[in-house]
Order: structure tokens, then C-alpha cells, then sequence
């Protein structure tokens, strides 16, 4: 018990002396030259890295999870580097992920929030933002259903879904009326048109058992959800609307949180 209150007393002083939970170390190399054929730049990469003397096991577990699922590997357990499995090599000549960047969203005593950025390749490249979030305490990722109760996590899908549709579904009307009023582009607008459309019916995903798929972050007492844009790679030109997000205030939720999702809040 007294070991559990001078740790904790640790991280609170950390925290409030420094205002960061956890202090982050940059990794740093330099790709591999891209192959004949290939561009002939030189990929620099870099990887955050997250450090804790009062929460030591967290980090290592907040590092690990983050390193295997953007990565493909883990801290300690690289031949070369830790991107040696995304920058490229004889048989995978395009690199699987480059341009890689973060923004801390939070980083408490309680929870670490953060957004991961990159360019990733497979059949296509395209640039994407993930967020990751972990209890500060035990390094355990965090889920939506982590933060709200089951009857959150309905309220949650069905606001989500009854904002999107609703967003989509004013867009398609102003589309029309542009189209009408001659102001529209007929060489486009119909392919945009029924791009929405198919995405009202068959794009939808908002039910509690997908929550813990949906990607969000929390800073203070806010949540932000991502929802996925309806275009795929091939129509994305198309799509002026992009990714789609919710923001939450948790405090006009409290009903619907767990107990760690209550202790978000101020007192």
C-alpha cells in the first residue's frame, strides 16, 4: 500500500513539475537508397520513443505496441534497425511506410493520446493519421469501450451515425441545387453524387460491436472520433468531404463513462 501511494505521489509530482507524463526520445536512421528503377531519394526515418522512471513497464509496453503494429517489429528484437521491415529491401523494393510523424495529444499520469502519421504502401500509396491511446499507469491500449459503458458506446454509434448521415446527406443536396442552378460540373458531379449515395447505403459501419475498431483521441475532457471518408484510393479525387470527426465533450457524458472514463474529468 505504501509502495502504491509513493509511486503514485511520483507520478504526480513528475507530471505536474513537468507537464509530461512520459519523457519521448527520437529514433533516428537513415533508409536504405531505393532501388534501380525505384525513386533514387534517401528515406530518413524516425519513431518515437516513450521513457518513464516512475512507470517503466508501461512504457516498454506502450513502445511495444506501438512498434509491432506501424513497425512489424519490436524494440531490442531488430538485426539493423527498427525500420528494417518497412524501408525496403530486395524482395519489397517500395518501402511500406515513410514520412512518418506524431503529435502528442496527451500525455498524463493517466492517459497517453497520441496521433501517428505516414505514408503506407501496398498495391497503392497513401497517407494516413491513426490514433493511439494507452492507459499511463499499466501501458494498456485503450479502446472506445474503455472510456464509455455499453450504454455510451450505443449512444455514441447512434449520434455518429445520425451526424454522418446527416453531413453526407446536406452535401448531396447542395450538390443538386448547384446542378439545377447550372452551377455544377457535369463531368464530375454525377460520379460524386453516386459515390455519397452508395455511401449512405452500404458505408455505414456505426454499431456498438465495430466500436473498438473506431479511431479517436482525447485531449483534456474531449473525445475526437475519425470516421473512415467515403471514398476508396481510385474515386478519392472525388470526395470533398475526407475523413469525418466528432468531437465530445465528456463531461456532458457522465452517465455514459467508465469508471476510468470518469476519471478524465476535473474534479
Amino acid at each position: 500500500m505504501l509502495h502504491q501511494l509513493f509511486t503514485g505521489l511520483l507520478a504526480f509530482i513528475f507530471t505536474g513539475a513537468c507537464g509530461q507524463f512520459f519523457s519521448i526520445d527520437t529514433l533516428k536512421a537513415t533508409g536504405p537508397k531505393e532501388f534501380s528503377g525505384m525513386i533514387s531519394s534517401v528515406n530518413k526515418y524516425i519513431f518515437p520513443k516513450f521513457n518513464s522512471n516512475v512507470r517503466a513497464a508501461a512504457a516498454k509496453k506502450i513502445n511495444d505496441h506501438l512498434t509491432e503494429d506501424l513497425l512489424e517489429t519490436k524494440l531490442g528484437e531488430e538485426k539493423q534497425s527498427i525500420f528494417e521491415n518497412v524501408w525496403g529491401s530486395e524482395e519489397f523494393q517500395i518501402p511500406r511506410l515513410t514520412d512518418i510523424s506524431w503529435q502528442i495529444i496527451s500525455n498524463t499520469g493517466k492517459i497517453l493520446s497520441v496521433n501517428m502519421s505516414g505514408q503506407g504502401c501496398g498495391a497503392y500509396c497513401e497517407g494516413f493519421t491513426r490514433g493511439y491511446n494507452y492507459n499511463s499507469m499499466t501501458g494498456n491500449t485503450l479502446h472506445l469501450d474503455s472510456i464509455l459503458n455499453p450504454s455510451g458506446t450505443k449512444r455514441l454509434c447512434d449520434s455518429l451515425d445520425k451526424s454522418k448521415r446527416e453531413i453526407i446527406t446536406n452535401f448531396i443536396d447542395k450538390v443538386k441545387l448547384n446542378i439545377k442552378n447550372g452551377k455544377g460540373d457535369p463531368g464530375r458531379d454525377p460520379e460524386m453524387l453516386e459515390m455519397y449515395q452508395s455511401c449512405l447505403e452500404w458505408n455505414f459501419s456505426i454499431y456498438p460491436e465495430y466500436v473498438n475498431s473506431m479511431d479517436f483521441t482525447i485531449e483534456n475532457e474531449q473525445l475526437s472520433v475519425v470516421l473512415g471518408r467515403c471514398s476508396a484510393h481510385v474515386n478519392q479525387a472525388l470526395d470533398e468531404l475526407g475523413e469525418f470527426t466528432f468531437k465530445i465533450q465528456l463531461r456532458d457524458w457522465k452517465q455514459y463513462l467508465t469508471p476510468l472514463g470518469a476519471s478524465l474529468l476535473k474534479k
